[in-house]
């Protein structure tokens, strides 16, 4: 007992005059002492250290100011934020050793400010999206501003034009290095034959973009079983200058063909999802209020479809609108589907907005030829309105009603999907408008001749 009372108040003198121990305890903010004592012990005879028994102290360093200085780990990191944040002179210049910077933050009329993360994903260096979330999460991330003021930023901070995002560089190169030497999953091995004819879906090619003829039957993105999509084509084939980073903007399902917008760089990619963003809104306005102004960035794109009517007596009108919310419903991935979010009794559940125009060019045998122009992008939203809007499924389209026991005479016996992205359309940032227009897949064109669309002027 007597020892145990004499140690306890060894402890006890320490623990009072140690004016290391009370240095550390106010230098690392009430952190556990236990993590700084790992952190300061050193072989006995370093410089700047003194022993006490089994005790092992570091004397502290201090300025000419009377601070303690560290020469090592997390406190020279947070000494060296400190003496940026309170330099005057340039502060981004002394993190270029702790931080890598991304390009300054830029957007054009019409798009809003890009959030910390946005900005990561669109500017900053090539990491795993997991790792920019393990960044934000630590609040490891930093702005510049125009003034060269240093603040940190989360993941949904808005970044205001001039703005410099700083990522960590030891988690970066960290991330590279593991990285090296690993397999790319992402990017698949590609042939001269099918770099030759993913070449020649090429339609149109501008600066900031590139406009492709996507064929039936070949999915946007990859999955469990797919051999081959158009994501894993953009960098081996479709990356036409070194300056070049392809993205998809947009997406249409697999069994659908025709115009596919494809970004060259992260800057258009912004500016043509903004256009895209502003045509929803637009479509969402006119639900409430006439004569709307059409935006300065815009997309517009023209689909024909080949739909049968349920009912073989009635026919379809002319023309007209068909705004129907739609609502997703089925829990197993592949086997959700979008259905009209029509209220029931006793529901408040409304669905997304959605609107589709449309007009009939032409009606034979039960099949109706129809130019769709969507004015909102939900998934599978023209499949939708036609299945349960106009009760008159596209052709092929089994998910959304398409029977092959009620077919026409005209058709095959197993038809394709009969939906195809004709013609888009976009205004740029700089005012110039583009129209591309993309040639029919031949199952289309062959029942089109049938139905007496043989030269496709409509």
């Amino acid at each position: 007992m007597r020892a145990r009372i004499a140690s306890l108040e060894r402890w006890k003198t320490w623990w009072t005059t140690s004016e290391t121990f009370h240095d550390a305890l106010r230098a690392t903010k009430g952190r556990r002492w236990t993590s700084w004592m790992a952190s300061t012990k050193v072989s006995a005879g370093q410089e700047g250290t003194k022993t006490s028994g089994s005790i092992v102290t570091r004397t502290p360093k201090r300025g000419e100011d009377g601070r303690e200085t560290h020469t090592n780990g997390p406190n020279e990191y947070r000494d060296r934020l400190s003496a940026a944040e309170g330099s005057s002179g340039s502060r981004t210049d002394a993190w270029k050793d702790w931080f890598l910077d991304c390009p300054p933050v830029s957007i054009t009329n019409g798009e809003v400010e890009p959030t910390a993360l946005q900005w990561a994903r669109r500017r900053g260096p090539d990491v795993p999206e997991g790792l920019l979330w393990k960044i934000f999460r630590k609040r490891s991330a930093r702005t510049v501003n125009q003034e060269g003021k240093l603040k940190r930023v989360g993941a949904g901070d808005p970044l205001p034009p001039g703005s410099v995002l700083l990522l960590p560089r030891s988690s970066i190169e960290e991330s590279h290095h593991q990285m090296t030497g690993q397999k790319s999953t992402k990017h698949t091995e590609i042939t001269q034959a099918q770099k030759k004819w993913a070449l020649s879906m090429l339609l149109h090619v501008e600066e900031d973009f590139l406009v492709l003829n996507k064929p039936s039957g070949m999915p946007v993105q990859g999955g469990t079983k797919v051999v081959l999509s158009i994501d894993q084509l953009l960098e081996p084939v479709f990356r036409l200058q070194e300056s070049d980073k392809p993205r998809l903007v947009h997406r249409l399902d697999k069994d659908t063909s025709g115009c596919l917008l494809v970004a060259r760089n992260p800057d258009a990619a912004a500016w043509i999802s903004a256009a895209f963003r502003q045509r929803t809104k637009e479509a969402h306005r006119r639900r409430y209020q006439a004569n709307v102004e059409r935006p300065r960035l815009y997309v517009e794109r023209t689909y024909w479809a080949v739909c049968e009517k349920r009912d073989k007596g009635t026919e379809l009108s002319n023309a007209g609108l068909i705004d129907m919310p739609l609502r997703m419903v089925g829990g197993e991935k592949g086997k959700q589907k979008m259905v009209a979010a029509l209220k029931e009794a006793g529901s408040t559940e409304d669905g997304l907005h959605a609107a589709s125009s449309f007009r009939l060019l032409k009606g034979k045998d039960g099949l109706s030829v129809l130019k769709l122009w969507p004015h909102t992008g939900r998934k599978h939203q023209l499949r939708v309105h036609c299945s349960s809007g106009l009760d008159a499924p596209i052709v092929g389209d089994k998910k959304y009603g398409w029977s092959l026991s009620k077919t026409s005479s005209l058709l095959p016996k197993h038809p394709k999907l009969h939906l195809h992205c004709r013609k888009i359309k976009l205004r740029c940032p700089d005012g110039k408008e583009v129209e591309v227009t993309s040639p029919f897949p031949v199952h289309m064109q062959k029942t089109l001749s049938m139905l007496g669309l043989g030269t496709f002027d409509a």
